[in-house]
């Protein structure tokens, strides 16, 4: 085995803890050295879900309008597998919003949390990166798994 391959590992597993989600294309972690944030790592399907949620990110992180309705994201790796964003917490029975806006089109509850009290998309790596952000219009949300 790959001496280096050994040392990733290890280092991995002492930022990285349980998986907490898992999609077809990446993992979420929860980490010990940074506890308010999740590791998305992006390994199998090259579908760059890390990368447009951090470009989503970078287009919307200044308008507060807009940023609020996603989870933060702080860092990306320079090859997009790893990504760290903010960790959220569930979001409380009876508690999903009847509309958001339009610009959010993925409407499983596993997909929203709860970040600073606010309600959260914190797995949009399936957005266009040409979506119109700057719409206000709310529209109704059929939620499904």
């Amino acid at each position: 085995m790959n001496e280096n391959y050994i040392i990733h590992r290890e280092l991995f597993r002492t930022i990285c803890t349980k998986v907490i989600g898992e999609g077809s294309s990446r993992e979420t972690y929860s980490s010990f050295v940074l506890p308010g944030h999740v590791v998305k790592v992006e390994d199998r399907a090259a579908s760059f879900q890390n990368v447009i949620e951090w470009t989503v990110w970078q287009n919307v992180k200044t308008t507060p309008s807009v940023a609020k309705w996603f989870a933060p994201c702080d860092w990306i790796s320079p090859g997009g597998s790893i990504l760290l964003m903010r960790k959220t917490t569930p979001v409380p029975d009876g508690s999903f919003p009847t509309k958001l806006p339009e610009f959010l089109t993925d409407f499983k509850p596993s997909n929203y949390g709860m970040y600073q009290g606010n309600f959260v998309c914190h797995d949009y790596g399936l957005l266009s990166v040409g979506t119109n952000f700057l719409s206000r219009r709310l529209v109704p949300v059929t939620w499904s798994d």
